[in-house]
């Protein structure tokens, strides 16, 4: 609940230099906006308090979050319950109790934790390969998420595990025989300074560091791409529904603005006028799209806050005059 003076709210947030002289006045122009906050769930309800000191109150709807608050959270809501189902997915697979599954992931958070999540899995299912009894296997990843999923224990903890994993492997490539290989990644994995020695160790950390964050900045180059696909797909598509939208005799003048421009060009008599028509629909699209349609960045904001908002779209009519 926020009390303030109308005042304020109106040359401060709204933009309006000179409010009326009186609050009756002024809240003509601001209850029509009020009114459709409260529709679109972001107020509550708003009141006056005092007339004469020109007091409202304004309260925030209880199912709006503020976009900041949306964007300070390291991963989008969908793309974190798809993360949360397809670890829970591999953990399960991996012979995890699905109680102890459930709560690690339920605690993930970020792409840095699901991705540790995934590597657990990884790794149980390996000791589970090498002939590690699957309780003992569970009890040395459980003893590395207990600790966080993400903290230095942890990662120290799983880095072993695949460190161990990494050297029986090699030992099996080289030709070495093992009597009980499942024995050699228990004692590795429980005394890792004297079995492995911490020259090895602090070097095979040291690169799964560097991989770990060139596959971080892969995929948020990825994610950055399709992101744009999307925002061009919604670009062009808003476009072309505010075009077809106009009148028709504010689509005419635009075209015909655009007919003299493209004239200019010598290609302009060597195309039929099916294509000319075309062309002309698609440069005056561009246009509206780059005049009325958001910016990506604004449109990106929307996206991650994921509630209703006031619309995008223009007022046809204005764009019309």
């Amino acid at each position: 609940m926020v009390i303030m003076d109308a005042r304020k709210l109106a040359i401060e947030h709204l933009g309006i230099v000179n409010p009326p002289k009186y609050l009756s006045r002024l809240m003509q122009t601001l209850e029509p906006a009020f009114d459709q906050l409260i529709r679109i769930e972001v107020l509550g309800s708003y009141h006056t308090v005092e007339a004469e000191r020109w007091e409202i109150a304004l309260r925030r709807h209880r199912h709006y979050v503020p976009e900041r608050k949306i964007l300070l959270s390291p991963e989008p809501i969908e793309s974190r319950e798809l993360n949360q189902a397809y670890c829970l997915k591999r953990l399960e697979k991996a012979s995890m109790p699905e109680r102890f599954a459930q709560r690690y992931v339920e605690a993930a958070q970020t792409k840095a934790e699901f991705y540790q999540l995934e590597r657990a899995a990884r790794l149980l299912e390996s000791l589970t390969e090498q002939g590690v009894v699957t309780h003992v296997g569970l009890g040395i990843i459980r003893n590395a998420l207990d600790t966080g999923i993400t903290t230095d224990e942890a990662l120290f903890a799983l880095d072993v595990c695949e460190i161990a994993l990494d050297m029986c492997l090699q030992k099996k490539t080289a030709g070495q025989s093992m009597k009980n290989p499942a024995g050699l990644l228990v004692k590795l994995i429980k005394d890792p300074q004297r079995m492995i020695g911490e020259e090895v160790i602090h070097s095979a950390r040291k690169a799964f560091r560097q991989k770990e964050q060139a596959l971080f900045a892969q995929q948020e180059l990825a994610e950055q791409r399709a992101l744009v696909m999307e925002y061009e797909q919604y670009r062009d598509e808003t476009a072309r529904r505010i075009f077809e939208e106009l009148a028709d005799s504010a689509r005419a003048n635009l075209r015909k603005e655009k007919i003299e421009i493209f004239k200019q060009q010598s290609r302009y008599e060597k195309l039929d006028i099916r294509m000319r028509e075309h062309e002309i629909d698609e440069l005056i699209c561009q246009d509206l799209a780059r005049r009325e349609v958001p910016p990506f960045e604004k449109w990106y904001i929307r996206r991650r806050a994921q509630q209703a908002v006031l619309p995008f779209g223009p007022d046809v009519h204005a764009v019309a005059s």
